[in-house]
């Protein structure tokens, strides 16, 4: 009826559910990649059991925690079974896969419903990602779309992942375009590293294509950082540079950022810049915003600011193939042609 199935069984192609049923705030910080989250205890009741624990006994926190899940049994082991009529497998997991995970086995399986245990929980899944990282590369090779500021990488990106190819937009991961400006366009709490690695690995396990495409990222991203092994192989793998005006630049970034919104946080920004950029300057740049005039704002930055900044990082590499577009579609199609034709 129940029974233990390995890390190895949630990328297995069977219509299943993955259940955590840690506290939301556990979930939070980080969850496999899809699970729902049915919490036996609240954060507070879980803290209260911790230190029933630590400082009473283990019975007494056991019991503490049965008084706690008694008034929410009923509608856990209703969605449980909703979730096993609907699905050809349910699998549970708490932190270690111990006492909450099975506890909710037994008892489902005292009910005659068929559901799985994950082996080690959410702590041996997070070991499991550390340990195989690495080891998803020996099949899966990475293309980097490099180019100044505002060519359009994200949005080529996302247009190859319309067209069926594998992608990883650390940005989007990470809720944070990777500048002083890149917060403004998400609007999402940014993940903690461990669910930032989870998403990671999730995406390069599920890649269909032996090639994944990516774009140019330092290794911090707003709040987090990308694994080690991933800029490694961002390094080995194939190169794309992608050129086209700064008229196209200044637009593409006009057309993310938009000139009809509240622009309070583009002067947020420009004024953490000041001892960058100067004070004179900075207080010219915000009076643009005040005109919501974002051409020159973007043109100055592009030009003066951004593009001086990553040239280095830009000449650094032997390139594949290179790019010059006028219309970014043109630019997406090329990368598709070049793809067809084994890159």
């Amino acid at each position: 009826m129940t029974g233990l199935v390995s890390n190895k069984a949630i990328y297995e192609d069977v219509h299943q559910v993955i259940v955590d049923v840690r506290s939301p705030k556990e979930y939070e910080e980080n969850h496999i990649f899809g699970a729902i989250n049915i919490p036996l205890f609240t954060n507070e009741e879980r803290s209260h059991i911790g230190t029933t624990y630590k400082q009473e006994s283990t019975t007494a926190a056991k019991k503490l925690g049965m008084t706690y899940i008694s008034t929410r049994i009923e509608k856990i082991g209703h969605r449980l079974i909703e979730l096993s009529e609907a699905y050809d497998r349910v699998i549970i997991y708490c932190q270690r896969g111990g006492m909450r995970s099975q506890s909710i086995c037994d008892l489902m399986n005292a009910l005659d419903v068929e559901i799985y245990r994950l082996k080690g929980g959410m702590k041996g899944h997070r070991q499991y990602v550390l340990d195989h990282l690495e080891h998803l590369f020996d099949k899966k090779s990475f293309v980097t779309l490099h180019g100044h500021t505002g060519v359009g990488k994200t949005r080529i990106l996302e247009a190859l992942k319309q067209e069926g190819l594998d992608i990883i937009n650390y940005e989007a991961l990470a809720q944070n375009a990777g500048s002083v400006f890149g917060n403004i366009l998400f609007s999402k709490e940014p993940p903690s590293q461990k669910y930032f690695e989870e998403l990671v690995f999730h995406a390069i396990m599920t890649a269909k294509s032996d090639y994944i495409f990516i774009e140019s990222e330092s290794r911090r991203v707003g709040t987090v950082l990308i694994p080690e092994i991933c800029m490694q192989q961002l390094e080995k793998g194939k190169h794309i540079l992608i050129n086209t005006s700064v008229e196209n630049r200044v637009q593409n970034l006009i057309d993310d950022y938009g000139e009809n919104r509240d622009h309070g946080d583009l002067v947020t920004a420009i004024n953490k810049l000041r001892k960058r950029i100067s004070n004179q300057k900075a207080d010219e740049l915000i009076d643009y915003v005040s005109k919501n005039q974002l051409a020159p704002i973007v043109d100055y930055l592009l030009v003066d600011y951004y593009d001086p900044m990553y040239q280095y990082s830009i000449n650094k590499y032997d390139y594949d193939h290179v790019i010059e577009y006028k219309n970014i579609n043109e630019a997406t199609q090329s990368i598709l042609d070049i793809y067809k034709k084994g890159i």
